[in-house]
């Protein structure tokens, strides 16, 4: 009985290798980064993120120069999680969107707030405040063109991840109760994303 439980477990295990050997590499894990390209790393054990310029990048390292130095710092790959190339600095729509209607919201909200007050103040005249009711459309188109001009103003850098150490796949194998093997397999799915 127990030769055959032996029997089992290395099956088991064998069909588990051949199954890690036989996948298809994951083209996602690595690409390629240009030296001199803008790069963010980010450390394994959860430590501040560098950010320098590529000087080369191998399958066990990383060699960078932080910052506007001279000076080149080493990173073996077993202790980086994640490596990003900047994609350039970019106007974000949404930004300029956003700021263009906060604009329109304040050059159209003083305005109804000034016929407001005229009203509170002159409480007499039937048409208290409505020069500044029809002031608030053009107040609005003016405030949305400022706020926009100031949002597409600022600049933003897109980051492409060019290494991620989860997108790879493993194979696990440990004790498991009453003397039998577990063995597990753990493919990634999905696409890496975009930071910013």
């Amino acid at each position: 009985m127990r030769g055959r439980t032996m029997l089992v477990h290395r099956a088991a295990l064998y069909a588990a290798v051949v199954a890690v050997t036989l996948l298809p590499p994951n083209t996602s894990r690595a690409q390629v980064a240009a030296p001199g390209s803008h790069v963010r790393i980010v450390p394994l054990n959860g430590g501040p993120r560098r950010e320098g310029t590529l000087v080369v990048m191998m399958n066990d390292s990383i060699t960078y120069r932080p910052g506007l130095s001279n000076t080149t710092l080493t990173m073996p790959m077993d202790s980086v999680r994640q490596v990003f190339a900047s994609d350039g600095l970019r106007t974000r729509t949404g930004r300029t969107l956003r700021s263009g209607l906060i604009g329109a919201g304040i050059g159209m909200g003083s305005m109804i707030s000034l016929g407001l007050l005229s009203c509170h103040i002159d409480n007499h005249d039937s048409s208290c405040g409505l020069g500044f009711y029809v002031a608030a459309v053009p107040a609005a188109v003016l405030g949305f063109l400022t706020g926009a001009l100031i949002g597409h103003s600022h600049y933003s850098e897109d980051w492409e991840r060019v290494y991620d150490r989860s997108q790879s796949t493993s194979l696990l194998i440990g004790p498991a109760p009453h003397e039998r093997l577990a063995v597990g397999l753990s493919i990634p799915f999905g696409s890496p994303d975009n930071t910013h």
